[in-house]
């Protein structure tokens, strides 16, 4: 990895605007801890099949806070992921920290994350993909003569356009390699098509640029794909924030409880 990309992915996290919006919204603690659990529970659920229904509950301490965490299929394989979590909330919004060092926690943690979570991401990505195709993407970039980006955008933000150009042709290497089955360069472009994602709806400017190009109808379903494809740094980052604003959510103790025992119905029945 360049160190120019390395410092576009530090720049991403740094780019807490969009979690500081959601995070102020919220009336009261209360629905901050609500929002909490769902941050958990939804990396915590792979897939969105019966087994992995993830159910979660919160209980405070007064200088740490203890997750029970209840799964049908339970947790087994988890662990690993489990302390990463720990790890990443107990590094937010100490005093001492670096945003170098902050950047870094964060970029390894989405990794982990994306990787954990490759069902749901190559869902999201087969669906962001498809909307582009529905959008007729390419061929709007294909005829750039036809193209006044600036003006359509009306604002200063001249990346915005390859942005999208390189997560559409990321979306489509993935799609590729899926075909081909390459763990490990799979690996690396859901990570790429991730921070492309979150690149895309982050930057000011994205539905001037998005409903100039396309009807409304076509722009919201691509941006809505694209921001379902973000979620992992959305998550990550409203963790994070939700660690600097209530300082005992950085030591979290996970309590995994057995799964239920399976109904059976007798054949009497």
């Amino acid at each position: 990895m360049s160190r120019r990309e390395h410092d576009t992915e530090q720049e991403l996290f740094a780019h807490n605007v969009w979690a500081d919006h959601i995070i102020w919204s919220l009336t009261s603690n209360q629905n901050l801890r609500i929002k909490f659990l769902n941050c958990l529970a939804e990396p915590l659920s792979p897939t969105k099949r019966w087994h992995h229904v993830t159910a979660t509950a919160l209980r405070e301490k007064s200088d740490f806070v203890k997750v029970d965490l209840a799964r049908n299929s339970g947790y087994v394989e988890e662990d690993s992921y489990l302390a990463e979590v720990q790890a990443f909330k107990a590094t937010q919004g100490k005093e001492g920290t670096a945003p170098e060092e902050s950047g870094s926690d964060c970029h390894g943690f989405l990794q982990s994350t994306v990787t954990f979570n490759a069902n749901r991401v190559d869902k999201w990505s087969r669906d962001a993909n498809e909307a582009f195709h529905r959008a007729q993407y390419l061929e709007l970039v294909s005829k750039p003569e036809e193209l006044d980006l600036q003006k359509v955008c009306n604002c200063e933000s001249p990346c915005i356009p390859s942005c999208w150009a390189d997560t559409h042709a990321a979306l489509r290497d993935l799609q590729a390699l899926a075909t081909l089955f390459r763990p490990p360069r799979i690996q690396d472009a859901r990570h790429k098509v991730v921070l492309l994602a979150g690149k895309c709806t982050g930057s000011p400017g994205t539905w001037s640029v998005l409903s100039g190009l396309l009807n409304e109808d076509k722009a919201g379903k691509l941006l809505r794909a694209l921001r379902f494809l973000a979620r992992p740094i959305t998550t990550i980052r409203l963790l994070a924030q939700i660690a600097r604003i209530l300082p005992h959510f950085r030591t979290i103790k996970f309590c995994c409880l057995p799964p239920p025992r399976p109904t059976q119905i007798a054949k009497t029945f």
